[in-house]
């Protein structure tokens, strides 16, 4: 699976509809931190990630953890996440 296939853009944009006062750059930090290996080993890894780099508070966790289990469902398999490459395919 590639990055481009897992809906992170809908769930960050479900947060920001939530509340969470989030900007381009936290979806670009995101971005970059999973082209340098962070967040792949597995769900729980990607969430970690999303959290530390999205969350500022407990109110917000319990918005992220919601969202982030509707839009990353747990039979999402993250160890086969070979091309970080976010550019376009042929």
């Amino acid at each position: 699976m590639r990055v481009n296939d897992l809906p992170l853009m809908e769930l960050f944009e479900k947060l920001q509809d939530a509340g969470l006062p989030l900007g381009i750059g936290e979806y670009q930090a995101l971005l970059r931190a999973l082209q340098a290996g962070f967040g792949i080993p597995d769900r729980e890894a990607l969430a970690r990630l999303c959290c530390t780099l999205w969350v500022k508070s407990e109110e917000e966790k319990h918005i992220f953890d919601k969202y982030f289990d509707e839009f990353i469902p747990t039979s999402t398999a993250l160890d086969n996440l070979d091309n970080l490459d976010n550019s376009p395919t042929n």
